[in-house]
């Protein structure tokens, strides 16, 4: 009966032994899904903070592209309203109501130029490209 009862006190330790022994592989294994997750997590913010930088970057470049856009045109009208005030103190007084042939071209130039930076500046916003040539046949 000693023997017996020394037998199932040993079985029981070994179980309790083989228990612990699968309750620790157990928290290793939830310690290594969590490092793991962890990791990941990282991972996402890190590509995220890179994702937004890269984002702040090209805001960056497309504002400086507007800025310099837009200084350009500036000094574009200047030039054109110093030429035209120039133009205005050079000739000689002319009758009511009439332009002359010089004012009428500088005019049209003016209109053409202007016309010409707002179809570019509608294309640069709608994301259009270059016209094709299409080509006709007959």
């Amino acid at each position: 009966e000693q023997e017996q009862e020394q037998e199932q006190d040993q079985e029981q330790e070994q179980d309790q032994e083989q228990d612990q022994d699968q309750d620790q592989e157990q928290d290793q294994d939830q310690d290594q899904e969590q490092e793991q997750e962890q990791e990941q997590e990282q991972e996402q913010d890190q590509e995220q903070e890179q994702d937004q930088e890269q984002d702040q970057d090209q805001d960056q470049e497309q504002d400086q592209d507007q800025d310099q856009e837009q200084e350009q045109e500036q000094e574009q009208e200047q030039e054109q309203d110093q030429e035209q005030e120039q133009d205005q103190e050079q000739q000689p007084q002319q009758v009511e109501g009439q332009i002359s042939q010089e004012d009428m071209e500088r005019i049209l130039e003016s209109l053409e130029r202007q016309e010409g930076e707002i179809q570019a500046k509608l294309r640069r916003e709608k994301g259009q490209g270059k016209k094709s040539k299409i080509e006709k046949d007959w």
